[in-house]
C-alpha cells in the first residue's frame, strides 16, 4: 500500500487561517510533511494547493518539494532545512512553515510522537526522487504467498508444481508511480499457458475487488493479453485489441506530464491500445493476476524522464 502508520514521526496539528479544518504537519527522516488538502481533488483543495505552491515559490522554500497523495488527502513533502532537526520544538517547525502563508498559522497541539498516517514517500517514484530502480522495479513478495518470485525480484511465476487451487492469483510490484513526468516499463510475458492473464495496474490504495481479479474494482485496469480486452470494474471497456497467445511484451506507458489529467496506455508488442485517463494526484501500482499454473511474467526496461 502507499500508506503507513509512522510510529516514530514527530507530528503537530496546526490551523491556517481561512483554511477550515486543522491540518497535520510532521517531521520524519529528514523531511517535513504538510497536509495541504483534505478531500483532494476538489475546487477548494485545488485552490489551496495552488496557494501553497505560490507561497513556496515566493518564500524560497519550494526547491525539492514533492506532492504525495494519501487516499483523498495530499501532502507537500519538503526537505528539512539545516536550521531544524527531528527534535526541533513545534514552535520552530510552525514558524518555518508559516513563511509560505499570507495568513497566520498557529499550533493547536504537539502530538509528541503519536503515530500518524503519512504517505510512503520512499515508495513513490518520480524523476525527482532518488529511489534506486533495483529496489522498486521488482515484484513485492508481501503481496503474494502463492506465486514464486525470482531471486532478483524481476520474474513472477505460478509454479507448475504448486498445490494451490484458486481462480485468480494476484500480485503487485514494489513500484509506486506518481508526481510528474513520463514513465514506461515492460511486462514480458514468458508464458501464457493457453489461459487468460491479467496485466495492468491499480491506484493507491490498492483494491482488487473480488476473487483476486485485477480489473474487478473501479480503480484497477487489467489488460487481458489472451482475450485482447481492457477490463475496469468488471466491464470490458475496450475489446478487439491485439492478443498474446504464447509469449510477448506488454508495455505500460504512464504520462504524468499533464498532472491534472495523467494517462495510462498499454502497448502490446509495440502496438498501442486506447489510452486511459486517470485522476489527478493518483499513484499507480503496477500489478498482475494469473489464472493458470505455468504462467510467468518478468519486469524489465523501466524508463523515467
Amino acid at each position: 500500500m502507499n500508506v503507513i502508520v509512522q510510529e516514530c514521526s514527530r507530528s503537530y496539528t496546526v490551523n491556517v487561517e481561512g483554511w477550515g479544518g486543522p491540518r497535520v504537519a510532521a517531521v520524519l527522516e529528514g523531511m517535513i510533511y504538510f497536509q495541504a488538502a483534505t478531500c483532494f481533488p476538489c475546487p477548494t483543495c485545488n485552490r489551496r494547493v495552488d496557494q501553497l505552491d505560490a507561497g513556496l515559490a515566493r518564500s524560497g522554500l519550494g526547491a525539492g518539494v514533492e506532492k504525495s497523495p494519501l487516499d483523498s488527502l495530499l501532502f507537500f513533502v519538503l526537505p528539512l532545512p539545516a536550521s531544524l532537526s527531528q527534535d526541533s520544538a513545534a514552535s520552530e517547525v510552525v514558524a518555518y512553515l508559516s513563511k509560505v502563508f499570507d495568513t497566520p498559522m498557529r499550533l493547536l497541539t504537539d502530538n509528541k510522537g503519536k503515530p500518524i498516517r503519512l504517505p510512503m514517500r520512499k515508495q513513490v517514484y518520480s524523476p525527482n526522487t532518488s529511489s534506486p530502480l533495483s529496489e522498486v522495479c521488482r515484484w513485492d513478495p508481501e503481496s503474494t504467498n502463492t506465486l514464486a518470485i525470482s531471486s532478483d525480484g524481476a520474474t513472477i511465476e505460478w509454479s507448475p508444481s504448486s498445490s494451490v487451487q484458486a481462480a485468480w492469483v494476484p500480485a503487485m510490484t514494489k513500484l509506486r508511480i506518481g508526481g510528474s513526468g513520463i514513465f514506461s516499463f515492460d511486462f514480458r510475458i514468458d508464458a501464457v499457458a493457453s489461459r487468460q492473464i491479467g496485466i495492468g495496474f491499480m491506484l493507491a490504495p490498492p483494491d482488487l475487488g473480488f476473487f483476486g481479479y485485477l480489473g474487478a474494482s473501479k480503480t484497477a485496469w487489467s489488460y487481458d493479453a489472451w482475450e485482447g480486452a481492457i477490463v475496469n470494474a468488471t466491464e470490458a471497456i475496450h475489446e478487439g485489441l491485439p492478443t498474446i497467445q504464447d509469449t510477448g511484451v506488454v508495455t505500460l506507458s504512464l504520462d504524468f506530464s499533464n498532472t491534472s489529467a495523467p494517462t495510462a496506455t498499454f502497448l502490446v508488442n509495440g502496438t498501442p491500445t486506447p489510452s486511459i485517463t486517470l485522476p489527478a494526484g493518483c499513484v499507480v501500482i503496477p500489478a498482475v493476476c494469473l489464472l493458470a499454473k505455468g504462467q510467468k511474467v518478468t519486469l524489465t526496461n523501466f524508463v523515467a524522464k
